[in-house]
């Protein structure tokens, strides 16, 4: 409401530009325009008639919202026929982009399409570094895919896997062929990708997918920094043996965790069902949860499971004098990510004292119950009263 006055520069066409003053124009609509996210966190294509690396990389690169060219230690990689190539001995090459502000604590995907052409044993690699491994292929997050001639099709990284000092677990093309129902080809195109979800302690786990099939899952791995994480190939074919390896749709991309939305339709609820105030058990009696409370303490709608779930107060301890009681929950490891707040509210006397909310302020300890909970311990001073009563707040933004 209201007037609202712009000032302008203008010109005639072909003439020189005046300044308008002490005037005004009615009915002047500014609009915005929403820009579209790219899909990916960064996507190279490799589409580019030039054999250069780093030719055409905003075109290349148009579907991610983060551009990176590469450095290469000996050169052995260029673009042929739109794909990267690689194929000398011992090459060596990154991104220059750092991805770890749009990955680290997220879950996320690594994928490209692999193409072998190299006829002996020896392998290519494509990692997630960190700046605490290095130089080149020593990250546990990662695959190495040997050449035609190796009874191997790849070597990933697990920690788990204590057989290997490197902690690489081999798949052989034996395995490949019985788990994708077909006879698994080195030389023809497979798309391979490798999720990540992350986790409270540092130690993260991913499933290796290979042409939409979930190869291995769960396999553990660990950063020891969240500052720096950058695309890493190394190689290590041999000359006298010919080829190498082709490589295209290198991305990243965000795994968005599953909305509320999401949550009750696995369940199969529908209707009124649906509304976060629901409480579905027992004809609707309910178990004391409604839907939210379920949805952010990892129950289900539609079983009594409340006194699995529900926070507990497992008793007292006694710190410097001071008397704390003792109050655990569950919550979503990606909570933020979901518009998931969690916050203790306390009260000394029921009748006449309001909430206080005590947000995070108690918060001792967290230890992981799964890749998607985690258990808050908190410890609350009593020192006002000796009882309280405490209920736990869950907000969805």
């Amino acid at each position: 409401g209201g007037s609202r006055y712009v000032q302008f520069r203008s010109h005639v066409d072909g003439g020189d530009e005046t300044m308008i003053i002490d005037s005004y124009l009615d009915n002047v609509m500014i609009e915005t325009l929403p820009v579209p996210t790219p899909p990916y966190v960064f996507h190279d294509s490799f589409d580019t008639g030039d054999t250069n690396i780093n030719v055409n990389i905003e075109s290349r690169q148009a579907e991610g919202f983060i551009f990176s060219e590469y450095f290469s230690t000996n050169g052995g990689y260029s673009i042929s026929g739109n794909k990267l190539l690689v194929e000398d001995r011992f090459s060596k090459m990154q991104s220059t982009a750092n991805f770890a502000p749009w990955i680290v604590g997220r879950d996320f995907e690594l994928s490209f399409k692999l193409t072998m052409t190299h006829t002996g044993v020896d392998w290519v690699s494509i990692h997630l570094l960190d700046d605490g491994y290095g130089p080149w292929g020593n990250n546990d997050f990662g695959v190495l895919a040997r050449g035609l001639g190796s009874p191997t099709a790849f070597l990933i990284g697990d920690l788990a896997d204590t057989n290997d000092p490197n902690h690489l677990a081999d798949i052989s093309v034996i395995e490949m062929t019985q788990l994708l129902g077909t006879n698994y080809s080195k030389a023809e195109e497979h798309t391979i990708q490798l999720v990540s979800t992350a986790s409270v302690d540092g130690t993260n786990s991913y499933d290796f997918v290979v042409d939409g099939v979930v190869i291995r899952s769960d396999l553990l791995y660990a950063d020891i920094d969240d500052t720096v994480r950058r695309i890493d190939f190394f190689t290590t074919f041999a000359t006298n043996n010919p080829g190498g390896a082709l490589i295209e749709d290198l991305s990243l991309k965000l795994i968005e965790g599953a909305t509320y939305e999401d949550w009750v339709a696995d369940y199969g609820l529908s209707g009124s069902d649906t509304n976060r105030t629901a409480d579905l058990e027992y004809g609707g009696m309910g178990d004391g949860m409604d839907n939210l409370l379920e949805y952010a303490l990892g129950g289900n709608p539609t079983n009594d499971d409340a006194a699995a779930i529900m926070p507990t107060t497992p008793g007292l301890m006694e710190s410097g004098g001071t008397n704390y009681l003792v109050y655990v929950y569950r919550r979503r490891v990606d909570a933020p990510q979901r518009g998931l707040d969690y916050s203790v509210n306390l009260k000394f006397n029921l009748v006449t004292d309001p909430w206080s909310d005590l947000g995070y302020f108690f918060e001792v300890n967290d230890s992981p119950i799964d890749l998607k909970f985690v258990l808050i311990t908190n410890h609350i001073p009593l020192s006002h009263s000796d009882e309280a009563f405490i209920t736990l707040k869950v907000t969805e933004e």
